[in-house]
This record gives structure tokens, sequence and C-alpha cells, in this order.
């Protein structure tokens, strides 16, 4: 990505209007689009560094109930099971599991978070963590 322009800025660039933008927001605030590091596992040396976008992007739609559906070029090509990893990098699209939009009853003093909170603290890396007893802090 270029210095200086945000991931939404370069997704603006692809919709006619802002509005078009906004009212996605809007509708999904908890919208997340990722790029799984696939180098993780044995053989596959996938992740953003080595990945060329001239050619294709492949993008997932991960759903709770459904599994993972792939896309390639807009139309739906396949499915994958939960237990399925691909061999070539994607853009994953689903909704974010650890987070919740706040209610008006639920606002008050927050941690930076804004309108959102985590659904549980372990999911929140700026907390001190708790193990057997011993606090672990990061530096």
């Amino acid at each position: 990505m270029e210095k200086g322009k945000t991931f939404r800025s370069v997704l603006a660039a692809y919709f006619d209007t802002e509005e078009e933008l906004v009212q996605i927001e809007n509708a999904l605030p908890l919208l997340n689009i990722y790029l799984p590091d696939l180098s993780i596992f044995s053989g596959i040396n996938i992740n953003a560094r080595t990945w060329d976008t001239a050619e294709e992007v492949p993008v997932a739609y991960s759903d709770r109930n459904d599994g993972t559906v792939l896309f390639f070029n807009g139309d739906s090509v396949q499915g994958l099971a939960r237990d399925e990893v691909p061999g070539f990098p994607l853009l994953l699209v689903k909704g974010n599991e650890r987070l919740h939009k706040k209610s008006s009853l639920t606002r008050g003093a927050d941690a930076g978070y804004g309108d959102y909170a985590f659904i549980d603290p372990a999911f929140d890396g700026s907390l001190p963590k708790e193990i057997d007893g011993y606090l672990i802090y990061r530096v």
C-alpha cells in the first residue's frame, strides 16, 4: 500500500460514491477483511510479502454456519470445509467474533476502542495476562 494511504481510502477508490462505502460500514460494523499468513503451515510460503496481486485476488467469505465460500473474479467457485487450508493466497471476509458493538447502555469509560468492546477480556492484547497465578506483561 502506498505510504500515507489507509486501507479504507484504497477500498473507497473501488466505489462510485463515498455513500456506498458508508452504507456497508454502517450495515456491517464488524466486517473484517483479512489476509491470513498461511506460511505457518509447513510447505506453504504464502503471506502478504510473497503474494503477487497483479494476476488474481481470490476472496473467501466465511460464515459461522455455512463454512467458507471461495470467489474468483466475483464468481463463487467452490467451498472449503472448516479443516481445509487453501494452497494459495486469498483475502478472507468475515465478521469479527472477538468484538461487539456497544449499545448506548454499555458505553462509558473504554480502553480507547470507541464504539466497540471485546466479548471477553481474554481477547484484549493490551491487558496483562494471568497464567497460573503469575501476571505476564507485554514489554
